[in-house]
């Protein structure tokens, strides 16, 4: 697993904070962007999804957590790929299915529960994990991997100044 080179953690108080990152973040992705979502179950990264995809013009209400199929596509302004790797048992499923086509297939991806197949992800990949920190309220944590992901994290962190 490659070393992270860049990090920064915000507090979401409330749903619609996260929304809000999730929107900021949307406006700095390009194609072949790898992004891992890691927290618990209900810990808001389909809603963080769900909130990107809106960004990227993509019908909200269209995006579910793809359990069952491991990954949707979406067309908006950039082409988003949906993964969730919950019920994945073993990586070997991830190559047979034809998922790692995906990884440079020229979408963004968006990788829920990636921490379980840390070897599927590229060297270059941005990490937002989401824990608890009360009943409505998150911190994200987002660390880059790769030159090509520490872009993003210079860029929330600018808008932070």
């Amino acid at each position: 697993m490659p070393q992270s080179a860049s990090t920064m953690t915000v507090t979401c108080q409330d749903e619609e904070q996260t929304v809000l990152w999730a929107d900021r973040l949307s406006h700095l992705l390009q194609p072949e962007d790898i992004i891992a979502l890691n927290g618990n179950l209900g810990a808001g990264k389909t809603r963080f999804v769900k909130a990107i995809a809106a960004s990227l013009g993509i019908e909200e209400t269209s995006v579910s957590s793809p359990t069952y199929t491991i990954v949707q596509s979406y067309a908006g302004q950039l082409l988003l790929h949906h993964f969730d790797l919950y019920r994945i048992k073993e990586e070997e499923e991830l190559y047979e299915s034809g998922c790692d086509e995906f990884l440079e297939g020229g979408g963004v991806c968006l990788i829920e529960w990636a921490n379980r197949f840390p070897d599927f992800l590229p060297d270059d990949y941005l990490e937002v994990s989401f824990e608890f920190t009360s009943e409505n309220s998150r911190e994200l944590t987002l660390c880059s991997f790769g030159s090509r992901h520490e872009r993003i994290i210079n860029s929330l962190k600018a808008f932070l100044s």
